[in-house]
């Protein structure tokens, strides 16, 4: 007889990649196998995983369509089940996996990981920006101990495909332009002004300046 342990980690594995052998261990009703039973905890799980996905990359999968960003979100769940108490970090590799199965179109994945910016940045940690009149009541002798920090929301993303024209297009409900390659490496720099997340390509001296 199986150890609970060992049916714990059997229905892991089947709920991850569909395998056989569970049904015996399943009390039945004699008008439904244990496979069908199974199977409705394989579909919901998946289920919930795909949706997760699909409220993340919405703008790609919107650019995908329905079909193919189904195949992506199958690949992706083989790839890595979810580790965190919150499905909210979930996810994070589905931009690796495009990139591999959408080597033709590079601009997929690089629209996968401005999509991913934006989510985590709508709701990551809040903090009030300094302004020039915080500056002004400063005094001379408290300039020494000063730290310029940046807003924990701010994150910036190297880019060579026009991904910020095709968010903002499925942003505005406007048709997305064909993925086209940047005269020059850019980047996109995101972050979150109240309670609306931004994104503004940037320039290489702008970029090297925040990480400085």
């Amino acid at each position: 007889m199986a150890t609970l342990t060992q049916l714990q980690a059997d229905f892991r594995d089947y709920l991850i990649s569909g395998g056989e052998g569970l049904a015996s261990h399943v009390a039945v009703q004699p008008d439904v196998d244990g496979d069908a039973r199974m199977a409705v905890y394989f579909n919901a799980y998946r289920a919930r995983l795909i949706e997760a996905l699909q409220e993340t990359y919405e703008k790609t999968w919107a650019y995908l369509g329905d079909e193919h960003f189904a195949n992506a979100c199958a690949a992706a769940i083989a790839a890595r089940s979810p580790s965190s108490w919150t499905l909210r970090d979930y996810g994070g590799h589905l931009p690796d996996v495009l990139q591999g199965l959408w080597e033709a179109a590079p601009e997929v994945s690089e629209l996968a990981r401005l999509d991913w910016a934006m989510r985590h940045c709508f709701d990551g940690p809040e903090a009030q920006p300094v302004n020039a009149a915080d500056l002004a009541k400063l005094s001379g002798d408290r300039w020494a101990d000063m730290h310029i920090g940046l807003h924990p929301t701010l994150s910036w993303l190297p880019v060579r495909w026009n991904v910020a024209a095709i968010w903002a297009a499925i942003d505005q409900g406007r048709p997305p332009p064909s993925g086209t390659a940047l005269d020059e490496p850019r980047w996109v720099k995101i972050w979150r002004r109240d309670l609306r997340p931004h994104f503004q390509t940037i320039d290489q001296i702008e970029a090297q300046s925040l990480a400085l």
